[in-house]
This record gives structure tokens, sequence and C-alpha cells, in this order.
């Protein structure tokens, strides 16, 4: 229809309006706003765990880009038809199911996320037709219509998925035909250097699509494009970061990547010769080019003077690309990358750093205030800001409060005067952490304080919001004294992880050559799966026991080092967190690739060539190996039927709570039911059994077999009388007069 997107269409029954990427069930009102049958539906790419997106950025202006090179056009043009001829395949089947999912919402059937090819491959059609058969006020008539919609669910459930998969590829080939033809072309970035992806680079979560860097000029300072490529419906997904959810191309969710990415963390790390091994020579023009966009992008990072920008090519179903530009401010704040690749950045000095965590606090709290007077008719926001006032009074009046203030603003007049004191870094670890104390005492006390008022002027079931308003209010007051403390504690984080890595200093060549081939083995892994083979087993344990010993040595060092600079126990675990992190993203990177590749091959020789139990690549990718190496090695001590968990108790750590539908847990209990003696096909049962999608025993008795060849004649006569009156209508409509 005219005026409709490029990227929806509409059907023919109510003429409502869908985007390509719409499951069965969901459309578009007048706004272009997700909705179903039940109003309002949530869009699964960037609340796919349910969890509410804090930093959103909204669609920025688009700007149409015509493609300059010929050859990326032509191929741009033929995924394009190929694109629109899945969606024809596709759509049909989507409608059917749009027709047959209401029909079995008793059954527990209520969306399309639930007719996936692992759960359709698991019997959930054979549970739901075994729910039919058993089902009290059906007649025999209506069981067998029901059987039948269930054919043709599962049917038309195999086109969605399997056009659905090829819709995907041919989607991302889109989005990376736009990526290549935007970001190569040289009237755009006539200077820009690609710095990801590369030939044999990693591909994935938490990676960006593409860095392209623009070398300095003496009018503009060096620029860091993270370009991200969207094909066809696809949409900005989020990630979970230190300040909240936040969605792509948002600045939080860059600030992240960047410092997560395994492909910068190669290239900042890779000798010469591990650079001509991935196909780029160092000494030739484009190898030179290469390594001196890369110590630039290194230094600018170092010096703070790299700008980053966030751009976003998508290509639609008919081949348009357009351009969608994002700034790394907000709310007119530059937000800060203080990690690239693993590369962090100089700390600044205390005074800077107290104004930059002042304005960050004082920006949260802002928000948060917001957010708790919106809606609030503008009558009980005036008493509310009386109910503040007498709030702050009343701390004013307190003892208790006005003591803890005093010795809190001694110890950050140390804190600030520590260095021409010369007090050690222990004693500033002991003075921060008793302030830490103290203003946790301080703000215990204001709550408990607010609470009684609160109570006192009696304001019933909004009493816990007003709360909430006197607390924030009150910390927006003490946010001076929080920035500084913050800031001091963050310094001295920063000063013993520098004095605990000390030893690294003498091998910073010779680690970076361990990490970056560590990395380059977790990849070749990646590319034995795309030729079709799987990694070998006994080097996949080589690599993994190889990394592993390099964390434990480094752990050794460190603590032995972390345990002379005699630190308050608080401080003593940030600086293992934050040295554990930042190996983590190296290190840890590659030993939990090996882990898990070496689960799934010892898990799937031990279930041998069940299916149903099998992990696949990508299953295993999801998996949490420490979650399932604990339910494997342990029995559950504890069952809380409440939470539907599972309580598991190591050795010297603290308990671990596992949920009952865990596929972690599920799959070790398989393993463990095969290693005690247990058949395959009846721990198959039991693993179905724990999936809900089990079948009753009564059907693998013979005396069944009669009644089901019976009722399938029965099923694919009633399909088959649906298909001739299909058809008749067809032909009907066909002579009818235009």
């Amino acid at each position: 229809m005219q005026g409709d997107p490029s990227h929806s269409w509409r059907d023919r029954e109510k003429g409502r309006l869908h985007d390509f990427s719409d499951p069965p069930g969901v459309f578009r009102n007048k706004n272009y706003v997700r909705h179903d049958e039940n109003g309002f539906a949530r869009n699964p790419d960037i609340e796919n765990d349910s969890k509410p997106v804090f930093f959103a950025i909204p669609e920025g202006p688009k700007e149409s880009y015509q493609v300059k090179d010929q050859a990326i056009a032509d191929k741009i043009k033929l995924e394009s038809a190929e694109r629109l001829k899945q969606q024809a395949t596709r759509d049909p089947a989507g409608q059917e199911l749009a027709r047959l999912i209401p029909k079995f919402k008793d059954f527990g059937i209520s969306e399309v996320r639930q007719l996936k090819d692992s759960e359709l491959d698991n019997g959930v059609i054979g549970t739901l037709e075994q729910h039919i058969r058993e089902h009290p006020s059906l007649s025999p008539k209506e069981k067998l219509e029901r059987l039948a919609d269930a054919r043709d669910l599962e049917e038309n459930a195999r086109i969605w998925n399997a056009q659905g998969i090829e819709m995907v590829n041919t989607s991302k080939g889109l989005g990376d035909l736009g990526g290549d033809a935007y970001f190569h072309d040289k009237e755009i970035f006539p200077e820009g250097v690609q710095i990801t992806p590369f030939e044999g680079a990693a591909d994935g979560r938490d990676m960006a699509d593409r860095l392209l860097l623009v070398p300095k000029t003496d009018a503009t300072p060096t620029k860091l494009i993270n370009g991200e490529h969207k094909g066809v419906g696809s949409e900005l997904g989020a990630a979970n970061t230190d300040h909240g959810r936040a969605q792509q191309m948002s600045p939080e969710h860059t600030a992240r990547t960047l410092a997560l990415d395994r492909n910068l963390i190669t290239i900042f790390n890779e000798t010469p010769a591990q650079m001509k091994a991935r196909g780029l020579d160092p000494n030739s023009p484009e190898g030179v080019a290469y390594v001196k966009a890369r110590d630039e992008l290194i230094q600018a990072h170092r010096d703070g003077s790299l700008v980053i920008e966030n751009h976003k090519v998508h290509v639609d179903i008919n081949g348009n690309v357009s351009v969608t530009k994002y700034s790394q401010f907000r709310d007119g704040d530059l937000v800060p990358v203080p990690i690239l690749g693993g590369i962090e950045r100089p700390r600044v000095r205390l005074p800077e750093l107290v104004v930059e965590v002042e304005r960050d606090l004082a920006r949260e709290y802002a928000r948060e205030m917001d957010r708790a007077l919106e809606g609030m008719p503008p009558r009980e926001r005036k008493v509310t800001e009386l109910v503040i006032d007498l709030a702050r009074d009343t701390r004013i009046l307190d003892p208790r409060a006005a003591e803890l203030q005093r010795q809190i603003r001694e110890s950050l007049t140390t804190i600030n005067k520590a260095e021409e004191r010369g007090l050690s870094l222990e004693e500033r670890s002991r003075i921060v952490e008793t302030t830490k104390v103290r203003m946790i005492r301080l703000q215990e006390l204001d709550i408990a304080r607010n609470a009684e008022l609160v109570q006192r002027l009696n304001y019933g079931s909004d009493s816990k919001n007003i709360e909430k308003i006197l607390q924030i209010d009150t910390l927006s007051q003490d946010v001076s004294a929080i920035a500084n403390i913050e800031a001091a504690n963050r310094e001295i984080i920063k000063e013993a992880q520098a004095l605990v890595l000390e030893y690294r200093d003498a091998q910073t060549k010779e680690r970076s050559r361990f990490v970056a081939n560590v990395l380059k083995q977790a990849r070749e892994m990646d590319r034995a799966f795309a030729q079709g083979g799987e990694p070998d087993l006994a080097k996949v344990r080589a690599n993994h026991e190889r990394v592993q010993h390099a964390i434990e040595v480094e752990r050794a060092k460190e603590a032995n080092a972390l345990k002379g600079l005699g630190l308050a126990p608080s401080h003593a675990q940030q600086v293992t967190e934050s040295i554990e992190a930042a190996r983590a993203r190296e290190l840890g990177l590659a030993r939990d690739e090996f882990a898990r590749e070496i689960l799934r091959q010892e898990h799937n020789r031990t279930v041998r060539e069940s299916h149903l139990l099998q992990l696949t690549r990508e299953r295993a990718r999801t998996m949490d190996v420490q979650t399932y190496t604990l339910c494997l090695k342990l029995e559950p001590t504890a069952y809380d039927a409440q939470s539907r968990c599972f309580t598991y108790e190591p050795a010297g750590q603290p308990p671990v709570r596992v949920p009952y539908d865990s596929m972690e847990r599920r799959q070790a209990e398989a393993i463990k039911s095969i290693e005690r003696g247990r058949p395959i096909q009846a721990v198959e049962v039991q693993y179905l059994v724990g999936t809900g999608q089990a079948v009753i025993a009564s059907e693998s008795v013979s005396a069944r077999e009669y009644e089901r060849q019976v009722e399938q004649r029965n099923i694919e006569r009633v399909r088959a009388e649906r298909e001739r009156d299909q058809a008749r209508a067809r032909a009907k409509l066909g002579r009818a007069p235009s």
C-alpha cells in the first residue's frame, strides 16, 4: 500500500501491516509499534531476556546511500531478489501459524518460539497429540480435527523455521554487502584504514562488525568508526554494561564492545610473524599502512584524543542502503571508553577524577528522581517537596548523623592530602575503607529516619515510593563526599593493580605473543567447523592445559604480591576482581572456548548417536561450563519447589542454586545416568520428562500400534478433505465475474 515502509507487508485477511521481522501473530499499529491480539508486543531482539533497556537510543535520521561499486551493487540486487523470494515462501506458512496457534493455547502452545526445530525434534508435537487424544471434552471427530491441525502446525513450522534460517543468512549477507560498499567508499573515507575484520577474524557477540580508522590531520583528531551492518528486519540488540542494560550503538554499549572485542585484542598483541601468517605482510605497503594506523589508534586511545563515532549501515529487502550515525555523547557529556581491546587508558589525577565521578553520580541521581516522580500529579508533587524539606531538617537535627558527617569530612581531608603527608598505600586503603563504612552507617540512619517520618505522615500505599524519593534526595546531598570516596577507592585499586602486575613488565612481548597465539588457536576451531570437520580433541586439550597453566602461574604471582601490600580486604578483593576481569577478556576467553569444545566432544562421546542428547557447536556455546561441571561432579543437596531451583554445595565455596530447567543440569544428569549403566533410550525419556515433553509409556505398547495406524489414516483423510475444499474454493474464486 502506498505510504507503507519498504520493509513491510500487509496480510490479505485483515489488511494489517507487518514488518518482515515480525513473527506470526504480531502486526504494526499506525505508529509502527509492535502489537499482537493482547496489545503491545515487546521486541525480543532488544529485550530477549525480558530485561528493560536502560540506555536506549532514539532512531536517528537515516541518510540514503548510493552504492558506487558496481560489482557490489549487482550482488545486492541478486541477494535482494533472493530475499523477496524467501519472504514469499515463508509468508503463507506464517499466516497459517497465526491461524493455527490460537487453537492450541489451551494445550500450552501460544507462540511460534515454542515450535523451533529443536522443540519439534524433541517431540513437542507428539506431546501435543497425546494431550489431544486424552482430552475429556473433545468428541472423536473433534480430536481428529485437532490432530490434523497439529500435523499442519508442524508442517508449517518446519517451513517457517527453514526459511527463517535462509532469510537470516541472506539478510546478513545484504547487510555485509552494504557495509563493504559504504566503509570502502573512498569519497567518504579517502584515508580510511580498516582495522577489523581481517582474514581469519572472529565473528559473533561482543565484537564490532567493522572498525575503521580515519587518521588525524592538522585540523582533526584521530577518529575510530564503529560500524554495524544490518540487513532486512535486523534490529539493534542490547547487552548488560557496568551502568545498566544498553542498546547497540549507544555510547555505553560501544564502550563495552570495544573493551571486549577479541579481534582488537588479537591485533594489539600480534607479532609481525603472526600478522604475516594471517595474510598481511607487515613490510608490504598495505602492512606498513596497517601497522601505522594500529599504532595511531593505540596512541590516541592512551592520550585521550581518540574520537569515536557509531555508524549503522542498513539494507532493506529491496536493496536500498541507508546510514544512521550516532555519537559517543550522552546528555551532552562524552561517555568515555576506558578500555580498548584490553588496553586501559592511563588513570587521571585524583581531583579530575572526583569531578568526573561527581558529575556521573549527580546525573544518575537526577534520572532516578525523575523516574520516581514520573506521573505524580502536581499537587502531590508539591506535598512531596515539602516532605523532602522536612526530611532534610530532621537530618540536620540528628546528632548521630552530624557526628558521622564530621568524621567523614576529616577522613576525606586526610585522603586528599595523602601525598603531602606521605601516607603509604596500605594507610590510604585503611582510611578509605573506614570512611566507606561510615558513609554506609550514615545512609542506614537516613533510611530508618525517613521510613519513620513517612510512617508518621501516614502515606499508605505510596510509602515505599516516598521513602525512595527521600533516599535519592539524601544521596544527592552527599554526592560530593560519595564522589571523593569513590575516586579515592578507584585510585587505590589502580595503583595496587599496577604494583601487583609489575612482574609482567619483563615479559610484556612474550605474554603478548602468547595471548595472540592462543586466540589464534581458538579461531582455528571455528575454521574447522566452517569446513565441516571437528577440532582435534588432543590438540584442544593441550591448548586448554597450556592456557590454564599460564593463568595459574599468573594468579600465584599476583596473590603473593597482593598479600605484601597489606590492603583492606575489600580493596584486595576489588584488585583481584579487576585483574581477573582483564584476564577473562584475553586468556580466559580462549580457555573457555577450549573448555566448551572439550565438554562438547566428551559429552557427545558418552551419548553416542542420540540426536536428542548431543550438543551442537551452537548449543555448547550457550552453556556455562562451570554450572555443567558442578552438576556433573556433585549431587544436589536441596530443592526449593517455590523457586524451582536445586542447591549444590561445592567444598569450600558458597552454595550454588541451579534452576530446574537449566540445560546444563539436564545434560549433566543425562551423562550421569548413562555412566551408571542406564540405557540411552531410557535416558532420552528422562530428558524429555525434564523438559515437559515426554510421551507416556503406553505409547510403546504393541496393543496401541493398530490404533495409531487407524488414527493416522483418519488424520490424513481429514487433511485431504481440507485440501479438496480449499481447491474448490480457489477454483470458484477464479470463475467469479470480474
